[in-house]
């Protein structure tokens, strides 16, 4: 082959726009992977809190408030409650009376490592008046003040889904919250 030939050959146009197109093509379907990691852990920690405070609203209300206060946490009732709700919040599951059970239960969302990254607020003095809480009344009679508004929050800390491969995730917290009014009366 002549080199005049050989410069006017189009016979690897196709594997030079691949080589210059295939780096791009890896960082879209990498990141488009990692994406999908987020907004599934996201997902899943909402979907959590919204649970756990699903369940947090079965209990009684005097479980968690003497009136407008709250009981303090060195309540045994109060902290059996909250412990319970946290870990029931994180993993999906009751805790049974095996502690080493316990901590082999899967968290429902990667590095969420324990129940501390859980915040429950039994919300006593806040009520909802509104809608069919505004006809119910509460334990002393007092109309309108029947569902304390109960608060579950998390933070967790990100894991990406290949670890630091180009797509840094250190320092990414996912946050979630749900209110919801206490109706075990």
């Amino acid at each position: 082959m002549s080199p005049r030939r050989f410069i006017r050959s189009d016979r690897g146009n196709a594997g030079v726009e691949f080589a210059l197109v295939l780096p791009m093509l890896i960082v879209l379907m990498f990141g488009g992977f990692e994406a999908g990691n987020f907004v599934w852990n996201e997902h899943k920690l909402v979907e959590a809190v919204r649970d756990g405070a699903r369940f947090a609203s079965r209990y009684p209300v005097s479980t968690f408030c003497d009136g407008e206060r709250a009981k303090p946490a060195t309540d045994a009732t109060y902290a059996d409650a909250v412990d319970v709700i946290k870990f029931y919040t994180r993993t999906g599951r009751m805790p049974g009376s095996d502690q080493q059970a316990n901590a082999a239960v899967l968290p429902r969302v990667p590095n969420w490592t324990s129940d501390s990254q859980v915040t429950f607020d039994p919300g006593c003095g806040k009520f909802v008046r509104t809608g069919i809480y505004g006809a119910l009344t509460n334990e002393a009679g007092d109309a309108g003040q029947a569902g304390p508004l109960a608060s579950i929050s998390a933070s967790v800390p990100y894991r990406s889904l290949f670890h630091g491969l180009g797509f840094p995730s250190v320092g990414i917290v996912l946050r979630a919250r749900s209110n919801v009014a206490v109706i075990g009366l």
